[in-house]
């Protein structure tokens, strides 16, 4: 008779942190900095501005806000196709550009975050609850 022999390891994983990139313009800029995390972006930029920031490098996750200052997004579409990341996340604009966004997101199984506009506003309310929405 064959005895088994059941060997059992401890296995400790320490949690590796996202490596997360807020891109894009002023939305960005204020959840990146709410959020405590890398944050390329400028106040004001139009999608083909933010085209340009787009880096080569890969990152876990890329959360972007754009369209917003050029409704409907002209340059949208390409920074998702320049994009280099495992999971992309849209802040979606609560101005002409929502729709755009929504269908870039949609085409690219991409997650789209909303957020409560301050009255009057494209800006938030509070930066908190968008980057709740956007997770770890």
């Amino acid at each position: 008779m064959f005895k088994a022999i059941f060997l059992s390891a401890s296995l400790c994983v320490t949690p590796v942190l996202a490596d997360t990139l807020w891109l894009g313009d002023s939305l960005a800029l204020g959840g990146g900095t709410a959020a405590h995390e890398q944050t390329t972006a400028r106040v004001g930029a139009s999608s083909c501005a933010i085209l340009k920031m787009v880096p080569s490098a890969h990152h876990d996750r890329v959360v972007i806000s754009a369209g917003t200052n050029d409704p409907p997004g002209a340059c949208v579409a390409a920074i998702r196709r320049a994009v280099n990341a495992r999971l992309v996340v849209w802040i979606v604009p609560v101005n002409g550009g929502g729709p755009n966004v929504l269908a870039v997101a949609a085409a690219n199984g991409d997650r789209a975050v909303y957020y409560k506009p301050a009255h009057g506003n494209v800006h938030p309310v509070s930066y908190l609850p968008m980057v709740e929405g956007v997770g770890k």
